[in-house]
């Protein structure tokens, strides 16, 4: 005898991969910008003056330890950056 409930049933789902939840950004800093850009530190802060390219965040209430997003440079690399309605403020 077979079980009818076995017969109906859908096999299951593929297992989910292994990806980075959105909610988690890897920072970058300052050297490993400028070899991504190739530009001088000068021509850095110029460029986020300018906002043509993203601004850092500060991790100290000093300033003096900065990153930038990981996907926000790869993105400006791949020329889809556009800067935010609070940075252009």
């Amino acid at each position: 005898m077979t079980d009818s409930l076995s017969s109906s049933t859908a096999p299951p789902p593929p297992a989910p991969r292994h990806t980075t939840p959105p909610a988690l950004r890897k920072a970058i800093r300052r050297p490993r910008v400028l070899d991504a850009t190739g530009w001088s530190v000068p021509t850095l802060y110029r460029k986020m003056k300018e906002r043509a390219f993203p601004q850092s965040v500060k991790l100290d209430p000093n300033g003096q330890t900065v990153v930038w997003w990981e996907d926000e440079v790869a993105a400006w690399q791949r020329g889809e950056w556009k800067p935010s309605e609070l940075e252009a403020a």
